[in-house]
């Protein structure tokens, strides 16, 4: 194959990709402003409770090896 022919082809595929992904990407079903919010809030509020429960477990490791440092040291 020449490299006229290749480019042409790569090109051709670039094209033929970028088609398909328009065609598949209108028929997405996206969701409500409602429900972006509504979700928005619910990763909002499990990342604070998980910070909170990882933050309280690490000042009880914390606490625990000094005092066991402490006893042994």
């Amino acid at each position: 194959m020449s490299s006229k022919a290749s480019q042409a082809n790569i090109f051709k595929r670039i094209g033929d990709f970028f088609s398909t992904y328009i065609e598949e990407a209108r028929k997405v079903t996206w969701p409500s402003r409602p429900e972006i919010v509504r979700v928005t809030i619910m990763v909002i509020i499990v990342t604070i409770i998980s910070a909170i429960i990882i933050f309280v477990l690490n000042r009880i490791f914390d606490i625990s090896l000094t005092r066991f440092i402490e006893l042994n040291g």
